[in-house]
């Protein structure tokens, strides 16, 4: 089965037996080349022989979804209990970098990664945004409607606002 890349490029997997799961919520090429897949059964990454799993201690659910990669190299994901991860390449491990149970129980949120900012949108237009240093977690309120959206494209973030 041929898998394509936002940029072109392919991989093959020649045995589906080896797949990990049956069903994949998303696949994500990092700046390394590197293949990634968010699935009901977690995260995992395809080395060109086997596929790697990923779990943190902490992880209240294995579905991960929306692969996305920082100015870090650092890979992140969230999941329906409102946890966000992510992955750092020096260390090779999933943490968990946000627990926003509190607000984000049952959604995906969009989020986007921008200088050193965590950025989530949420459904009742709320922006959060924490610092990748401090995880200080700021709240934006009445800033976007429901229909809003936010984008990262190259090194800008763009607010697309619905009246």
């Amino acid at each position: 089965e041929m898998l394509r890349s936002l940029v072109g490029s392919e991989m093959c997997i020649r045995d589906r037996a080896k797949l990990p799961d049956n069903e994949f919520f998303d696949v994500f090429q990092d700046s390394r080349g590197r293949y990634w897949f968010a699935s009901d059964s977690g995260l995992y990454r395809f080395n060109g022989k086997a596929f790697i799993r990923y779990n943190a201690p902490e992880q209240r659910n294995q579905s991960v979804f929306n692969l996305k990669e920082d100015d870090y190299g650092r890979i992140w994901c969230n999941n329906l209990s409102g946890q966000f991860f992510f992955i750092d390449p020096q260390k090779d491990y999933l943490e968990v970098f946000i627990d926003a149970k509190d607000l984000l129980v049952g959604a995906l949120p969009k989020y986007e990664l921008y200088k050193n900012w965590l950025i989530i949108k949420l459904d009742s237009g709320q922006i959060l945004q924490y610092d990748f240093n401090t995880k200080k977690r700021t709240i934006h309120v009445n800033t976007l409607s429901r229909y809003s959206d936010i984008k990262r494209i190259g090194s800008k973030l763009f607010l697309e606002i619905v009246c």
